[in-house]
């Protein structure tokens, strides 16, 4: 277990490191202030959110205090959810590590997948449950030591140079060891004798088991790619490997009370219950192309 885990930190390591430094120019460039400015433009802001949201390295924790500071501030639900999703389920470190542990091919469906699902999250937002009023007090602290981005560091004035570095050892913190615990996983994971399940990590019963584990569970997008790498080594399905990526980070117990708190449990309920099923349906639809595609070559 101790030379796979060696091996593939080696393997990850290169890509790591642009990763971060990408990460942290990220981080520095696009602070939550900006944020808010520009969600406020009408309907094309849902499209906006996606884009500015993908590239952003905002894990599952640090995601909630800025999704509390825009509902504060009155940004549109359908501007707020697909930012919700696609900030923690993709980023330029996940795809750089995706890329390198996963294959051009798998980080391409992964990233689409996540696009495409918050753009339709935004588009079907009006007919979700009516939102609970905005509360003055969103319930939702920002506590320093939980990694989140949007720290007394800018509101301190901070120039952009001392901030890139603030965020680069803040995000080298984060990002390295949800890694390492990832890679730590998949490690002990590729000793499991897994194969023997291979009815329930096959297409289709893989997906429904990848979605019982990764909704109620914190995952961090980087740190679930590794595990992922080492499921799809014992049989699980592409399908079920997409699930965790994509559910893993967006449905987390906190997000989901976090969500309650500030929509009410009727919307958060219904948001839930369409993320998992669009995450399904793409899913599916990924696991029947690849068949199909094998089954021809």
């Amino acid at each position: 277990m101790l030379l796979n885990f060696v091996r593939t930190l080696e393997t990850v390591a290169p890509a790591l490191a642009v990763a971060i430094v990408a990460g942290a120019l990220m981080k520095t460039l696009a602070p939550p202030e900006a944020l808010r400015r520009v969600f406020s433009r009408g309907y094309r802001s849902v499209i906006l959110a996606t884009v500015i949201g993908v590239p952003l390295p905002i894990c599952s924790c640090s995601i909630l205090p800025i999704v509390a500071s825009l509902r504060r501030a009155g940004v549109p639900t359908y501007s707020i959810l697909p930012f919700m999703l696609a900030a923690p389920a993709v980023s330029i470190p996940s795809i750089i590590l995706s890329l390198t542990l996963l294959g051009p091919e798998f980080t391409a469906a992964y990233v689409c997948a996540v696009v495409i699902i918050a753009l339709t999250i935004g588009a079907l937002s009006r007919w979700l449950p009516a939102a609970a009023p905005a509360p003055v007090s969103a319930g939702v602290r920002h506590h320093h030591g939980h990694g989140c981005h949007a720290c007394g560091f800018r509101e301190a004035g901070v120039g952009r140079g001392r901030a890139f570095i603030h965020n680069l050892g803040e995000l080298t913190r984060e990002v390295l060891v949800r890694v390492v615990i990832g890679v730590l996983i998949a490690s002990v994971l590729s000793l499991l004798p897994l194969e023997r399940l291979a009815g329930y990590l096959s297409f289709p019963a893989g997906i429904l088991a990848a979605t019982a584990i990764a909704v109620p569970m914190y995952v961090c997008a980087v740190g679930s790619i590794p595990v992922v790498s080492a499921l799809l080594s014992k049989g699980l399905c592409v399908g079920g490997g997409l699930v965790i990526l994509i559910l893993g980070p967006a449905t987390n117990a906190a997000s989901i009370m976090v969500l309650s708190k500030l929509f009410g449990r009727r919307f958060a309920a219904a948001y839930i219950a369409v993320l998992s099923a669009l995450t399904l349906s793409i899913a599916t639809a990924l696991n029947l192309l690849t068949l199909t595609l094998l089954g021809q070559a």
